[in-house]
């Protein structure tokens, strides 16, 4: 584990492949709690929209977002979202890490991510919901799971007994 966490602080391996490796290792020596908030960064959170109907307490606040919710057609045009929750301002970014990563990865200082949690509520044409913001939270995002991330493998690491 220890060779996965030094390539994903060098920047040689990505977090999305970095946590599917690791998973294997970790399932059974960590909770069940901790196993599926990995699981949910890897896949995204399949209970995202649950985000806007109860309390927040549920999902980790490093993943909301300040941004615009916007409607997306078939050929990549946006338009407004008349949804109340389009009135909020703050977003859950539901997306797997490896569509985090990518957004991250492409050029100008914003990115669009899906709202898949939404898209299928919202929109019965084709296209979908995006959330619009500033590609500097992304990267807070990206680099908050990984301090958490690289915590655990070392936290793990100092709980294995020493040979």
């Amino acid at each position: 584990m220890q060779d996965i966490r030094d390539k994903v602080l060098s920047g040689e391996m990505p977090l999305s492949i970095a946590l599917g490796k690791a998973l294997p290792d970790l399932r059974g020596k960590i909770s069940d709690t901790r196993l599926v908030w990995l699981v949910n960064e890897l896949q995204g959170y399949p209970n995202a929209l649950e985000y806007y109907q109860r309390s927040a307490a549920d999902f980790p606040p490093y993943r909301v977002v300040t941004g615009e919710m916007k409607l997306i057609d078939n050929k990549g045009n946006f338009g407004e979202c008349r949804h109340p929750l389009a009135n909020r301002g703050n977003y859950f970014i539901s997306a797997p890490l490896s569509w985090l990563e990518e957004a991250a990865g492409m050029d100008g200082s914003v990115s669009v991510i899906e709202m898949q949690e939404l898209s299928g509520s919202f929109v019965k044409s084709g296209g979908g919901v995006v959330c619009v913001c500033t590609k500097d939270q992304i990267v807070r995002i990206l680099n908050s799971f990984k301090q958490s991330f690289v915590a655990l493998i070392n936290e793990m690491s100092a709980a294995r007994p020493k040979t």
